[in-house]
């Protein structure tokens, strides 16, 4: 299963690019995981990405409010 079901965009276009572009933050954030700075095990690295897919589908860009009124980025 792809990315492109999780993903809804407002104009009903935008969604597999966007998928594609998250796809490739997912994939670099793996490599910079895994790589010699922090020579995470592949288990380590994944269960990271996917809390960063959990929490804002590893979207850079969206900005989350808390209930204190607090921004996350």
């Amino acid at each position: 299963m792809g990315m492109e079901p999780l993903i809804k965009s407002h104009d009903g276009k935008s969604a597999k690019a966007y998928s594609l572009a998250v796809k490739d933050n997912i994939t670099a954030a793996y490599k910079y995981l895994t790589g010699p700075r922090w020579s995470m095990s592949p288990i380590m690295a994944s269960g990271i990405i996917g809390n960063l897919i959990r929490e804002n589908i590893a979207n850079p860009a969206q900005i989350i409010n808390d209930a204190h009124g607090t921004k996350a980025f």
